[in-house]
């Protein structure tokens, strides 16, 4: 009989009853992670940093005109059925819904599961990271906003503190919302992959209504639904360089193993996909000085920490729209001038930002350093474009565009007032950053100026 059930399994399962024990472990493995680290993230707040981070969010929320979940919440009251079926998806979306989908995955199209899974593990990764550095406390811990807990309501529960929930569950894991990043990863991947057109707008709206879900219940605002979705969106592009790495073409002067028949299947199919979609390399580079844009003005609300993620976020995508072009041969000459442009453009908004804020704190000193800076990191590009002109290759220097990125990116997070530590890095980056572009622009004058003195030899 167990000989019978065995082979019956194997017949049925894509990869055989081997692989699918193994994705079970690994995914039971990784889940069992997330909860134990998020607890201990948990155990280590036990500070007023969570309200403080959560009355931030609301400041910003107001200043912005989208303060609407109060309003949201109070509307969607006058419905006892509409509360109780949003409490409900909200308890069941990353538990048997989540894994619902992920079983069908793996049965029905089992060559995108493995895509989605790694998608799942880096935005658990991230989400790790944001609760750590930015706890927040959900709105429904906030009554005196109008806020109301529907879970506990409906449910007919209470918050309880005991061991288990201390080591498996924060409380305070707001920022980002993982509800709506799993709903987005899933969801737009269903997308593409089934072939009923009414199955394709449901899960194209499956985020939306989880959004909607995570507002009504008071267990998300605003902003942490669109950080959820940024979540997805880097998961996404992290899954798909691992996939580009392992199906990449092997290097000159280096043995390396034979490509995996399934990671070439994989990266084609995700490859055919943005092909056939309507997404273009301009979209994304229009993308980027979006978030850009919005990294700036939350630099002005001095709310640093969200706009050095909007600034990390928005930097990311710059990478990804000539990889993009050249991988779905979409990419025009007005493109690539237009990415190069933008590159400048959105450092430039950025820094400017920065600059305003310390001259508002009369820091004069470090307000002339953010001019140096941009001078400085406008001249590498250009010392460049000049050089390649005259036939000259210059990628040399310290202060290339990911180094820069990566020094503001920790000056911003860092910053005094982003609420990650008791010490700023933002002054101190914008001077390693200033002195290091300046620097790079003079090592980038030697080297052409000894290449056009020693030009190669050419063979006749």
């Amino acid at each position: 009989m167990l000989r019978t059930l065995r082979i019956s399994l194997e017949r049925r399962l894509p990869k055989g009853i081997g692989d699918a024990l193994r994705q079970v472990a690994l995914f039971a493995a990784a889940y069992l992670a997330y909860r134990l680290v998020e607890g201990a993230v948990n155990v280590s707040n036990s500070n007023p940093a969570p309200f403080s981070h959560a009355r931030d969010l609301i400041s910003l929320e107001r200043s912005l005109g989208v303060f609407v979940e109060p309003t949201i919440q109070s509307w969607a009251y006058g419905s006892h059925a509409l509360i109780v079926g949003a409490t409900y998806i909200y308890i069941t979306a990353q538990t048997f819904i989540l894994f619902g989908l992920l079983l069908y995955l793996y049965l029905a199209h089992n060559r995108s599961y493995y895509f989605v899974r790694n998608m799942m593990f880096v935005a658990m990764a991230i989400g790790l990271l944001g609760y750590a550095f930015y706890p927040t406390a959900p709105p429904r811990f906030l009554p005196n906003w109008g806020f109301v807990d529907t879970v506990s309501q409906v449910t007919n529960t209470s918050p309880r503190n005991n061991a288990i929930q201390n080591v498996l569950v924060n409380p305070y894991a707001a920022v980002p919302s993982m509800h709506v990043a799993c709903a987005a990863m899933l969801g737009w991947t269903l997308v593409f992959l089934v072939r009923n057109w009414l199955a394709r707008v449901c899960w194209a709206l499956w985020p939306v209504l989880l959004t909607f879900v995570t507002l009504v219940t008071a267990n998300h605002f605003l902003i942490d639904t669109v950080l959820g979705l940024a979540t997805a969106g880097v998961a996404a592009i992290v899954a798909y360089r691992l996939v580009s790495a392992q199906a990449s073409p092997p290097r000159p002067k280096r043995e390396r193993r034979a490509r995996s028949p399934r990671a070439n299947e994989r990266r084609e199919l995700v490859r055919n996909a943005l092909i056939e979609s309507r997404l273009t390399p301009n979209t994304i580079s229009l993308t980027g000085l979006a978030l850009n844009i919005g990294a700036a003005a939350l630099v002005w609300e001095r709310y640093f920490f969200l706009g050095g993620v909007a600034f990390i976020v928005g930097s990311i995508m710059d990478t990804l729209d000539g990889r993009y072009s050249r991988m779905s041969g979409k990419g025009t000459p007005f493109g690539a001038f237009l990415d190069s442009t933008l590159d400048r453009l959105e450092e430039g908004i950025v820094l400017t930002a920065v600059g305003a804020t310390f001259a508002r704190q009369h820091d004069q000193l470090a307000a002339a350093a953010v001019v140096v800076a941009v001078l400085a990191s406008l001249m590498v590009s250009y010392t460049r474009a000049r050089a390649e002109a005259l036939g000259v290759e210059c990628k040399v220097g310290l202060a290339t565009r990911p180094v820069r990125v990566v020094i503001l990116s920790a000056g911003l997070v860092f910053a005094r007032g982003a609420g990650v530590a008791h010490f700023t890095l933002l002054a101190a980056a914008v001077y390693v950053l200033a002195g290091l572009s300046a620097f790079t622009v003079l090592q980038r004058i030697w080297h052409v100026r000894s290449a056009l003195r020693n030009p190669p030899a050419v063979d006749v």
